[in-house]
């Protein structure tokens, strides 16, 4: 009997265990936040409507300033007037869709789909570009797509790349060109008027005959540039590397190039009219014949330049005209306090009025020279030479002249 219950027992303890064991553990359930996707219905500025599926959508004068569109299908879209100033489209199917008169000023069309969307009339000032495809219904006068970048005026081009591109002709005016890669393009004739090519890569480019006015070109690579005939008036140069570079005619009045490396390049017949030229390099330039009236060649190195019959009614203060040719050379009124004449040909060249304050003209030819009224005061005269010499106070003469009209 007592057997039997400590069988029942054992079996009793055995079937509480296995129980036990077979009783399911308590799960603490888990939580799964998924982000929430954009709403596609959402329109106003700065809406997250990326990715969305906009095809036909009508978003005529709607507000999207500053709005996310990147990847959204926008086929046959209507966004007329619609305002998209700083919009983000990149990779945005525009096909067909309608963008007339829309605002897109500073909006990013980068890998954008174009085919036949019509875009007469938009505002396309500070568009970033570039991967376009497609070919666009209609696009505002003055613009175009080259290498699948939009050109026309006031786009942002900042870092792009468009070397050996043919650019002939585009209206570029107030663009932004920073840094961007144009090397051996084509700009014959372009309008680059008030664009901003700062550190832009210009080596070996064709300029002739561009508007390049109010141009900034700071620290700009104009290497074996050709910018023949071009309008560089106001343009600012400084600098930039002109090294083979051609101006030959070129226009450059008022232009900014100081401290400036131009030797080797060429200026025959280029305007220099009221020129920054302060701290330039101009070694052994050939000015020959050129206009300078009104420049600033403060500090200037000109040794050895030709100058011969050129208009230098300039500010030539402490500059170094060492053995340069000023043959014929109008100095009338110029100011050349502490400049440096030594070994220089200033025969038959006109002086009139001229300051030489302080300037060192050892072994100067003033042979026929004309220094009607000019300051001499404090001057290196030494083994000068003259001959028929119109001094200051009127005399000519073929000795040392009085360093004043008073004598």
């Amino acid at each position: 009997m007592r057997t039997q219950r400590s069988l029942l027992v054992v079996l009793f303890a055995g079937c509480v265990g296995l129980f036990a064991a077979c009783t399911p553990v308590p799960v603490t359930p888990t939580t799964t936040t998924v982000a929430p996707g954009a709403d596609c219905t959402a329109r106003g500025p700065g809406v997250d409507l990326h990715g969305c599926d906009l095809t036909g959508a009508n978003l005529v004068i709607a507000n999207l300033t500053s709005a996310d569109l990147t990847g959204a299908n926008l086929t046959g879209a209507d966004l007329t007037l619609a305002d998209l100033t700083n919009a983000n489209l990149t990779n945005a199917n525009l096909t067909n869709a309608n963008l007339r008169y829309a605002n897109m000023t500073g909006a990013t069309l980068t890998g954008a789909t174009l085919t036949g969307a019509t875009l007469t009339g938009a505002t396309l000032t500070g568009v970033r570009s570039g991967g376009i495809t497609g070919t666009p219904a209609s696009l505002p006068t003055g613009y175009q797509i080259i290498n699948s970048y939009l050109i026309g005026a006031g786009v942002n081009l900042t870092g792009v790349s468009l070397r050996d591109a043919n650019l002939e002709g585009v209206n570029l005016t107030g663009a932004t060109l920073t840094g961007s890669d144009l090397v051996g393009a084509n700009l014959t004739g372009g309008n680059l008027t008030g664009a901003d090519l700062t550190l832009a890569n210009l080596r070996y480019a064709n300029m002739t005959l561009a508007d390049l006015r109010y141009a900034d070109m700071t620290g700009a690579d104009l290497t074996g540039a050709t910018l023949t005939l071009a309008d560089l008036t106001n343009a600012y140069l400084e600098g930039v590397n002109l090294t083979g570079a051609g101006l030959r005619g070129a226009t450059l009045t008022g232009a900014t190039l100081t401290g400036v490396d131009l030797t080797g390049v060429d200026l025959t017949g280029a305007t220099l009219t009221g020129v920054g030229l302060r701290d330039a390099n101009l070694e052994g330039v050939d000015l020959h014949g050129c206009d300078l009236t009104g420049s600033d060649l403060v500090g200037a190195n000109l040794t050895g330049a030709n100058l011969t019959g050129a208009n230098l009614g300039a500010n030539l203060e402490d500059a170094d005209l060492t053995d340069a040719n000023l043959t014929d050379a109008n100095l009338s009124y110029a100011n050349l306090a502490g400049a440096i004449l030594a070994g220089a040909n200033l025969e038959g060249a006109h002086l009139v009025s001229a300051t030489l304050y302080l300037a060192n003209l050892t072994d100067a030819n003033l042979s026929g020279a004309d220094l009607t009224d000019a300051y001499l005061e404090g001057a290196n005269l030494n083994l000068v030479i003259w001959s028929d010499t119109t001094c200051p106070n009127g005399v000519v003469q073929s000795t040392e002249c009085p360093r004043t009209a008073a004598g």
